[in-house]
């Protein structure tokens, strides 16, 4: 079964995906996706006001037999 997890910009996101990996053994990562994301102000100069970036994690847990 397919999974996704998404981990948001904090700062850490490096030492959360790794703790999360370290602490589900059982998983197979099928596709990591970081995305860009940002707001704009409406219309009115600078445009962008805040930027982020999230990374979703998409893996299957694999069946122990």
């Amino acid at each position: 079964m397919i999974q996704i997890k998404i981990f948001n910009d904090n700062g850490h996101q490096e030492e959360d995906i790794n703790m999360f990996l370290k602490e589900n053994l059982d998983i197979k990562v099928v596709n990591i996706v970081s995305s860009s994301m940002y707001d704009l102000y409406n219309g009115q100069e600078p445009r962008v006001c805040n930027q982020w970036r999230e990374i979703t994690l998409i893996y299957e847990i694999e069946n122990k037999i």
